[in-house]
């Protein structure tokens, strides 16, 4: 996750460009792809589509106008999870070649969503991305969705996200400039001091602005108006 990117000049009209609703339905076909992959087909077939679906994801975002190094910047924080869930895999089951293939096509298929979720964030505007997910939720506000509440949360997760990465990265440069020993403790709880106040800074921001708003009920209206005519 992270902020908007505007890319190397002269790209923005490539995947910038696009529909909101255009990226994010490649995202969940993608999505879709490569789950299908990594379970229905064989290791070895797996991990060849896998492995060729994480080049197209690669060759998309060198398209929409990023370096390599910053796709790489995407990827890297990600391999601990894969990792973590490659390592799981492996020492949960007796070691086989088919077992150690259908864990590399699992971790193609994470690496490849992973970066697809980071471009479109990157390609897309928090204004727009908020805006069109308003409007999709929209349809279900009779079953009691609040399509502007979970709109403003998918925003505040996005924005929330790398200024607790940002957080991370100044406190292991302290500790590096005045060449402390790095613990979990010394780590976590600057890093947790700063997330709880960017909390209270939120909340009350939001309300000063009464935000969420209150969510239009057309029911309800209705029935009071209907109520106060009756009445009169």
């Amino acid at each position: 996750m992270g902020a908007f990117e505007p890319g190397r000049h002269g790209a923005q009209a490539r995947v910038h460009a696009w529909p909101v609703g255009l990226k994010c339905a490649g995202l969940f076909v993608a999505s879709g792809l490569s789950t299908v992959l990594w379970r229905l087909l064989p290791g070895m077939e797996a991990a060849w589509g896998e492995g060729t679906l994480l080049l197209a994801c690669l060759a998309l975002c060198s398209w929409a106008g990023f370096g390599v190094r910053r796709i790489l910047s995407w990827a890297v924080p990600a391999l601990w999870l894969v990792g973590a869930l490659s390592a799981v895999r492996l020492l949960g089951e007796p070691w086989s070649p088919e077992l150690g293939l259908e864990t590399l096509a699992q971790a193609f298929a994470l690496l490849s969503v992973i970066l697809l979720a980071r471009l479109l964030v990157a390609t897309t505007r928090t204004s727009a991305l908020v805006e069109a997910i308003t409007r999709w939720l929209r349809p279900l506000r009779p079953l009691g969705a609040k399509p502007q509440t979970f709109a403003l949360a998918v925003a505040l997760v996005i924005r929330s996200l790398p200024l607790l990465s940002g957080a991370v990265d100044a406190v292991l440069s302290a500790h590096s400039a005045r060449g402390l020993k790095k613990s979990v403790r010394s780590v976590c709880l600057p890093v947790a001091m700063t997330a709880v106040s960017s909390t209270i800074a939120t909340s009350e921001a939001l309300a000063a602005r009464m935000l969420p708003a209150e969510e239009p009920n057309r029911e309800k209206d209705s029935g009071g108006t209907a109520h106060g005519q009756r009445k009169r």
